[in-house]
């Protein structure tokens, strides 16, 4: 799990765990935190004391994105870092990335700048170097 310790940039922004050219996902909804990406499956999820999720996401009241949500596999293809999309689980609430609903059975290739859009208001932002 990402510890919110790192960094204060500006006064609103929060920054966890940065290494430089690997991908980062930007919180653009609720605060201004910015989560970075490992290599392999970053598991997303909203914020319980009982969540397995390496990235969690909001408050204890927030009650539409699941604790296990979504994944986004960082993979390195010849020094160069490629992002992919999943859903965790079938029963999700609709989630979408940059407009178009993602199903269970997508996994999607990511670019830069991408929006993923969780319940709950929550939008993601991916920056890749």
């Amino acid at each position: 799990v990402h510890e919110p310790v790192v960094e204060q940039t500006k006064p609103e922004t929060i920054v966890h765990h940065i290494v430089p050219q690997l991908p980062v996902l930007r919180l653009m909804s609720g605060g201004r935190e910015i989560y970075q990406l490992k290599v392999g499956r970053n598991l997303i999820g909203r914020f319980t004391p009982t969540s397995k999720a390496d990235i969690q996401i909001g408050t204890l009241d927030m009650k539409h994105i699941s604790r296990e949500h979504a994944v986004v596999e960082v993979k390195d293809e010849a020094g160069r870092y490629a992002c992919f999309f999943s859903l965790y689980k079938k029963e999700v609430n609709d989630t979408y990335i940059s407009d178009k609903k993602v199903s269970y059975d997508d996994y999607v290739r990511l670019s830069h700048g991408d929006r993923l859009m969780l319940p709950d208001n929550v939008v993601l932002v991916l920056e890749m170097k």
